[in-house]
């Protein structure tokens, strides 16, 4: 790895141990992550080398597994939580080594640790089977003093190890969280998973209605889905809604979710951050992503009692600086759909030299209306970058609504932020820059 590359990793990771400290009640999502990472000033290629080198300490981790080689497992997943502290198969990975190692050792350390890493491998993914039938073995093997070491590594072990062979695949089919990339076909995993019985645990979402008070400035919220699972010990809570900005710009927005009984008495209560991730202001006529998953463990909660979800407005902090729009040049030859129109504006553009490296960054915000008749599921543009005598120096893909967004509906407005690194270019030279539309429909 270049030095330069080494020096950006390393910030990065410190920076992540920071806001760990600071923040060990609120998990950093991936979202969180790479907005780090924009603001030390890296851009989307750098965000994709952090990624592979994720990558890559994850598959030797789980090679090692492969070959019951545990200890230097635990080097690599610890690797992979430095670079993504909440990463779910990395989590899972720690714990089934350190439970392995404790059946050779029966040091309690050991299995402490495989406890800790198999739970909070639930609190990212409350539906990760391979972790609660692990945390389930490590309970058994606790417990029942009958067997021998011998007899109960060979009732155990065999099945962690199954796991650690086929989780890269197993992930896929079960739609879990952290996807790993293997050489085996869908079929041959399939027969793998199947050779020996799985005990899934099935827990039905129970919908919840949702009640949106009143607020100043004025909101409106659109819910998409609001799901309760209730589990032999804990519940998962997801929303996925749209915040609407109706009267004024905010800078600062926090949100009060409740889950009240059938009397709307209070049973749990969360303050969330809105704007968490937002990069600027949010104006009027704005639509905020709204999304909640949350996973409550070791509460007195009588889970059944839950009847529905009260969201308030508890502060929100009225912008000082309105940011102003202004149109920029759009090629939208490929929109192919007489009802899809789009307005593309920009809202903040910023050129500047990194801290951490020699290389030029633009910092784009882009706002996109949908002034046509049918919502947009996906939109996909070309950024191009000029130089002041009009030759291309960059040109670049990106994504502004995907399958993971909720659509883009008529009439609404939405803003998308992009930092991206511009090689070879001073910062104090002119710069001009143009969209193309390659996909909207």
């Amino acid at each position: 790895m270049r030095s330069q590359e080494y020096y950006n990793l390393k910030n990065y990771s410190d920076k992540i141990l920071d806001l760990q400290k600071s923040y060990h009640d609120y998990p950093l999502s991936e979202q969180d992550l790479k907005q780090l990472a924009f603001q030390m000033g890296m851009d989307e290629e750098d965000w994709l080398r952090i990624q592979r080198t994720l990558k890559a300490h994850l598959e030797r981790g789980q090679g090692y597994c492969r070959y019951f080689n545990w200890e230097d497992a635990i080097a690599e997943f610890k690797q992979v939580i430095t670079l993504n502290p909440n990463h779910v198969e990395a989590l899972y990975g720690l714990s089934l080594a350190y439970k392995n190692i404790w059946l050779d050792s029966r040091q309690l350390r050991h299995q402490d640790r495989a406890f800790f890493y198999a739970k909070k491998c639930l609190m990212m993914n409350p539906k990760h089977d391979a972790a609660l039938r692990l945390i389930s073995d490590l309970k058994l093997l606790s417990s029942n003093t009958q067997l021998t070491l011998k007899q109960k590594v060979a009732s155990i072990s065999l099945a962690s190890v199954l796991f650690a062979m086929v989780i890269g695949v197993a992930v896929v089919l079960l739609g879990v969280d952290g996807q790993i990339q293997t050489n085996m076909n869908k079929a041959d995993a399939q027969q793998l998973i199947t050779a020996r019985a799985v005990e899934v645990q099935h827990v039905k979402a129970q919908q919840l209605p949702v009640q949106f008070m009143e607020s100043s400035p004025k909101m409106n919220l659109e819910v998409e889905q609001s799901s309760l699972r209730i589990f032999e010990d804990a519940l998962s809570y997801e929303l996925k809604a749209s915040l609407s900005i109706q009267e004024k710009a905010v800078s600062s927005l926090k949100v009060q979710l409740e889950l009240l009984d059938a009397k709307n008495n209070v049973l749990l209560s969360e303050l969330i951050d809105a704007l968490r991730l937002t990069d600027s202001p949010a104006q009027k006529g704005d639509v905020l992503p709204f999304r909640v998953q949350d996973f409550y463990k070791d509460t007195e909660l009588e889970a059944n009692k839950i009847a529905s979800v009260r969201l308030s407005v508890v502060d929100a902090v009225l912008a000082n600086n309105v940011l102003v729009s202004k149109p920029i040049e759009v090629d939208l030859k490929a929109v192919s759909n007489p009802k899809v129109s789009l307005r593309f504006a920009e809202r903040d553009s910023k050129l500047s030299k990194s801290e951490f490296s020699d290389q030029s960054f633009h910092r784009l915000v882009l706002e996109v209306q949908n002034n046509g008749l049918v919502p947009v599921h996906e939109l996909v543009v070309d950024l191009c970058w000029f130089d002041a005598h009009q030759e291309l120096i960059m040109r670049k893909r990106v994504s502004l609504i995907d399958s993971m967004d909720a659509a883009l509906k008529p009439n609404q407005i939405i803003t998308r932020s992009h930092v991206v690194r511009l090689p070879q270019f001073e910062a104090s030279k002119a710069l001009n820059y143009r969209l193309v539309v390659c996909k909207a429909q």
